[in-house]
C-alpha cells in the first residue's frame, strides 16, 4: 500500500513527528509514505527516504499557481497511490481533496487542531461550508483530540480518535540522565528549570513565558527547545538575559525534559500536544494552558491554568508541590500512548478499509 501525504510543513513539529513515527510502524506493513511538500529541502529529509518514502515539492507565489501545482502532482501520479492522507488544521483550501476524488484515490482527513480563537469570521464560515462537503464525501476521518474532531468535522461528524504516540522508553526517566544534562546546560544544584518545547510561533505564546521570567528570581532558568517564524523576535524581546536560554531544534528533548523541573505550554490552541506527552512520561510537572483538551491530561502531575492570568502561571511556578519524580512509561501505555500501539490502530484501520 501507498499513501499520498498532504498537510505537511517539512518542518520540526507535532504533525511532522505524528507522521513520521506513523511512517516508521507502517512500514513493517508493508505501507509507505510519500510528501507533498512547499518548497524545497526540509528538516525530515533523510528520514523519508530512511522510511522509503519520496517528496514533490512545489512553491506558493499565489493561489492560482499553487492550486496549479498541487493538482499536477496528484494528477500525474494517482495510479501509485491507495490513499491521499489530507493534514490539517483548519479546512479553508481543500482543493486537494477534490483533485484526489477525481481522481479515483481514497482520502483520509486528520484533524490535527482546535480552532483558533482570534479566528476571523471569514474564515470560520468557510471551515463551516467545506466541512459540509468533507463529511460527505470522505469515510476515514481522524483526530488528535475532542476538541479537534468539533472543529474540523463537527459534532456530527466525529472523527476517530487516534492518539499521539510515542517512544516511551525513550523518555523513561533517569536520575543519571537528569544530572548529566543539568551539568551539560551548565545549571547549579539549585536552579529552578522551566522548559517550553514547541514551534516558535503565535499559537504557542512563548511570549508569556519571557514577560514572566523578569518576576522569577535569577535561580529560575527558561530553556525554550524550537524554531520557527517568531525566534528572532522572541529573542529579542528576551533582552539577551541570561535565565532564558534558546535551545533551537533538538534531537535530545528526552534529556532536556529529564534535566528540567516544571514544563511549561500556555497555548492559545493545539489539537493535542505532542510535547506535553513527551513531558509527561518524563514525570515532570505540566503547566498547560486551559486551552488545551483535558484530554492531554494523562499523569497527575498536570494542571491547567487560564492564559489571561499571568499571577496564576507565577504561583503555580512559585508554589509548585513536592513529589517524587518518576517514570510514568506504564500510566502512558496503559492510556495507548505507546507509538506502536497508537500506529497499529491507524495501521488496523487502513488494512481493514482496504480490504473493505
Amino acid at each position: 500500500m501507498r499513501i499520498l501525504v498532504y498537510g505537511f510543513s517539512g518542518e520540526k513539529g507535532g504533525k511532522e513527528e505524528y507522521m513520521m513515527n506513523l511512517n516508521l510502524q507502517s512500514n513493517k506493513n508493508d505501507i509507505y509514505f510519500d510528501y507533498i511538500i512547499e518548497g524545497g529541502n526540509h528538516y525530515y529529509n533523510d528520514r523519508i527516504k530512511e522510511y522509503s518514502g519520496d517528496a514533490y515539492y512545489y512553491t506558493v507565489r499565489n493561489l492560482i499557481q499553487k492550486m496549479r501545482e498541487i493538482k499536477k502532482i496528484i494528477y500525474r501520479n494517482a495510479k501509485k497511490y491507495d490513499y491521499f492522507y489530507f493534514n490539517t488544521s483548519g479546512l479553508y483550501f481543500i482543493m486537494p481533496i477534490i483533485y484526489a476524488k477525481k481522481c479515483g484515490i481514497k482520502v483520509i482527513v486528520h484533524a490535527h487542531s482546535a480552532r483558533d480563537p482570534m479566528l476571523p469570521l471569514h474564515y470560520r464560515i468557510v471551515n463551516y461550508f467545506n466541512r459540509l462537503l468533507v463529511n460527505r464525501i470522505v469515510k476515514i476521518k481522524f483526530a488528535c483530540s475532542d476538541l479537534a474532531s468539533n472543529w474540523i468535522f463537527g459534532k456530527k461528524g466525529s472523527g476517530i480518535l487516534v492518539k499521539n504516540g510515542i517512544d516511551l522508553k525513550k523518555y523513561e526517566f533517569s536520575h543519571d540522565i537528569r544530572e548529566k544534562y543539568r551539568k551539560r546546560l551548565g545549571f547549579n544544584p539549585e536552579d529552578i528549570v522551566l522548559v517550553s518545547v514547541g514551534r516558535m510561533s503565535y499559537p504557542k505564546n512563548q511570549k508569556l513565558l519571557i514577560d514572566m521570567m523578569s518576576d522569577l528570581p535569577n535561580d529560575y532558568k527558561l530553556l525554550l527547545v524550537g524554531d520557527g517564524p517568531d525566534y528572532d523576535s522572541l529573542m529579542k524581546l528576551s533582552g539577551g538575559r541570561d535565565n532564558i536560554i534558546f535551545l533551537g531544534n533538538r534531537e535530545d528533548t528526552e534529556g532536556i525534559l529529564m534535566a528540567s523541573d516544571v514544563f511549561l505550554m500556555p497555548s492559545f490552541y493545539e489539537g493535542f500536544p505532542i510535547a506535553a506527552i513527551e513531558a509527561q512520561a518524563t514525570g515532570i510537572l505540566c503547566l498547560l494552558s486551559d486551552r488545551i483538551t483535558r484530554q492531554a491530561r494523562i499523569i497527575e502531575q498536570v494542571k491547567y491554568l487560564s492564559i489571561d492570568n499571568r499571577k496564576e502561571w507565577l504561583e503555580a511556578i512559585i508554589k509548585r508541590p513536592k513529589y517524587e519524580r518518576t517514570a510514568a512509561e506504564k500510566v502512558l501505555k496503559r492510556n495507548c500512548f505507546d507509538v506502536k500501539d497508537a500506529s497499529s490502530h491507524v495501521i488496523d484501520i487502513l488494512l481493514r478499509a482496504e480490504g473493505a
